[in-house]
């Protein structure tokens, strides 16, 4: 609760006019959770807020088809560079089921924030992000990165993916308006 009143919060101090509220979910006690029926017509690109607590390992991002199914299939490019107190690291993965936006470490208080940017997940097409990740696993780190999922097929929501069951998921979507 106290995360949807911060976004909120940070979206009505900004008055960020190009963005506008879709959906968010929070689930506990699970390793994914779906935002099913986002993605249409009235938005090309979409904004992502995704914050994972106690979890030990990496949050994956699958996409949701026109029906609301995960694409799971070996579908997935990304890379992404992490900087820490040891330096600075690349990482990039092809033909993966899912695109890496996080990882995190077992303390409960640890977390991980990411806020990816989607784009043209409504068209029958190769569907891209960008992404940005803070967390403490094991250290402080922070990630930017990118990935494509390449089947060509209009996705309709997002599934995030984590290989342990965490205390909490929380998820928020929002439309990118066109400045024209």
């Amino acid at each position: 609760m106290v995360y949807l009143l911060v976004c909120q919060q940070v979206y009505m101090e900004l008055r960020v006019p190009s963005l506008e509220f879709i959906k968010t979910t929070v689930a506990e006690n699970t390793t994914n959770t779906d935002l099913t029926d986002v993605f249409s017509s009235k938005y090309k690109n979409y904004l992502l807020v995704v914050k994972v607590r106690d979890m030990d390992g990496s949050v994956k991002m699958n996409l949701l088809d026109a029906s609301n199914s995960v694409i799971a299939t070996s579908t997935y490019d990304y890379a992404y560079e992490e900087q820490d107190n040891n330096g600075s690291t690349q990482t990039k993965s092809q033909d993966s089921t899912g695109g890496q936006i996080g990882q995190c470490s077992t303390d409960d208080s640890d977390t991980s924030d990411s806020i990816v940017t989607i784009y043209s997940p409504n068209e029958a097409n190769h569907t891209g992000w960008t992404f940005q990740q803070v967390s403490w696993y094991t250290k402080f780190r922070a990630r930017v990165g990118y990935g494509v999922e390449t089947s060509d097929t209009q996705c309709k929501g997002v599934r995030v993916v984590c290989n342990a069951a965490p205390v909490e998921i929380t998820m928020t979507v929002f439309g990118i308006k066109d400045e024209q």
